[in-house]
């Protein structure tokens, strides 16, 4: 895994600041314990050092409700990273994802100039309900309008393997039903 993620911290170097969102899993297992807002982020980097030509620096962070922030200096760009905490199985995001993605957009900010890195330690299930939520939120928050199916074709053109089961989908929809529901009582 470390090459993998050598090669794609390399394409941060072409950019001033990247904001990263790790969507993880709370069952990730360490020979010692670190402390439970640092836990998550120790299987992108176990610790401040070089990784062949990629040096890297840890820095603390924020912990909010559902999320953990971190600040990275990789080489010499600065990143970030977002974990959505909670998240076990693919197809159930935790309990006010909605919430927790309306808390780390606002932090990044509506008008993202710099890019969006999604991480999914397990596959790209993850990333793939999040662009999806990001998206339709986007669509709904500007022209007041959903297009479920034209965004879930999109992300499947480029991430063939998101959305590949009936289950993904289904979580997909009941995401963006709920999105609808808030938009449309608020």
């Amino acid at each position: 895994m470390g090459d993998c993620l050598t090669d794609l911290i390399r394409g941060t170097r072409l950019r001033d600041k990247v904001n990263a969102t790790w969507l993880n899993s709370s069952g990730v297992s360490f020979s010692r314990s670190p402390p439970a807002a640092t836990r998550s982020f120790r299987f992108l980097f176990p610790e401040d050092g070089t990784y062949g030509d990629v040096s890297v620096r840890i820095e603390s962070g924020d912990e909010a409700e559902g999320y953990v922030l971190r600040n990275l200096t990789v080489n010499k760009a600065e990143l970030k990273a977002y974990c959505i905490m909670g998240w076990s199985v693919d197809s159930e995001p935790p309990k006010g994802f909605l919430g927790i993605h309306e808390k780390i957009r606002s932090a990044i900010g509506l008008n993202l100039k710099n890019a969006l890195m999604l991480i999914c330690k397990d596959g790209c299930a993850r990333s793939g309900l999040f662009c999806l939520v990001d998206t339709e939120s986007e669509r709904l928050r500007t022209k007041g309008r959903l297009r479920f199916t034209e965004t879930v074709k999109h992300i499947r053109f480029h991430r063939s393997n998101c959305f590949d089961t009936q289950e993904l989908f289904e979580a997909g929809w009941s995401i963006v039903m709920e999105l609808a529901k808030q938009k449309k009582n608020a």
